[in-house]
C-alpha cells in the first residue's frame, strides 16, 4: 500500500463516521463551516481535476448500464488523484455537487484501503447517482462513502445543534432545509440524506 493511502486509513474508526471525520480535521487542522474541501485535499497533498468521462459512459451503455459518472478515485501505487466531471460546472448547484463529489472520493481513499490493497494498490472508484444497491459489496462501499462525505461536509454536532435551533425558532422543514444547505454550502437533497440518516424530527 502506498505510505499517502496508508496514512489516510489511519483516520479510520471503524463504524464510527463521526470520529473518522474529526480524525480528518484533527490531521488537516480544520474546524470552521463551511468545510472547504479543496483546501482539506491540498493539505493532504492530493491533486484533483476534471476529467472527461464521456467514453467510459458510453462503455457502460454499450453493456445496457446507463450511468452519469459524478467523479472517480484513482489510485496506482503510490500515486491518488481525484477527478470530478467537468460537464455539471454549468448547471444549477454544480459547485456543490463537486464539492460532494470531492469528499465521496476522498472518503473512499479513508475507508476503503484494505480493498485498494488487496487490488495490488490499483482501484478506480466511481461515485454516480442511481439509488445504491446496499446488498451489493460496491453498493455498501458507495453507502458508506456517501455517509462520510456527509459527515464531512456536515459534522453532525454542528448540524444538529443547528437543526434544533431553527425547528425551536418554528422554521418550517423547508425553511430549515435552506438554511442548513447555505450554511454548509451542500444540497438541500444532501441536507434531506443527513437529517434522514439522523433521524431527526421537525417537532
Amino acid at each position: 500500500m502506498c505510505v499517502k493511502l496508508d496514512k489516510l486509513k489511519e483516520l479510520n474508526v471503524p463504524f464510527n463516521y463521526q470520529a473518522t471525520a474529526e480524525n480528518l480535521f484533527s490531521t488537516t487542522q480544520w474546524s470552521s463551516i463551511p468545510v472547504d474541501i479543496e483546501k482539506i485535499l491540498a493539505r493532504l497533498e492530493i491533486p484533483y481535476g476534471e476529467k472527461d468521462f464521456s467514453n467510459s459512459e458510453k462503455a457502460l451503455k454499450n453493456n445496457n448500464i446507463s450511468m452519469s459518472i459524478q467523479g472517480m478515485v484513482h489510485i496506482d501505487k503510490e500515486y491518488i488523484k481525484i477527478f470530478y466531471n467537468p460537464k455539471f460546472k454549468n448547471e444549477n448547484a454544480s459547485k456543490q455537487k463537486i464539492r460532494f463529489t470531492l469528499a465521496h472520493e476522498l472518503a473512499h481513499s479513508i475507508l476503503n484501503g484494505d480493498e485498494i490493497d488487496k487490488e495490488g494498490g490499483f482501484l478506480d472508484l466511481y461515485r454516480t447517482d442511481e439509488i445504491i444497491d446496499q446488498t451489493t459489496d460496491i453498493g455498501k462501499m458507495e453507502y458508506e462513502a456517501n455517509i462520510l462525505a456527509g459527515e464531512i461536509l456536515m459534522p453532525t454536532n454542528v448540524f444538529i445543534t443547528f437543526y434544533k435551533l431553527l425547528s425551536h425558532d418554528g422554521c418550517s422543514i423547508e425553511d430549515i432545509k435552506e438554511s442548513l444547505s447555505r450554511l454548509f454550502d451542500v444540497s438541500k437533497t444532501v441536507v434531506q440524506a443527513k437529517i434522514e440518516y439522523l433521524n431527526l424530527k421537525n417537532d
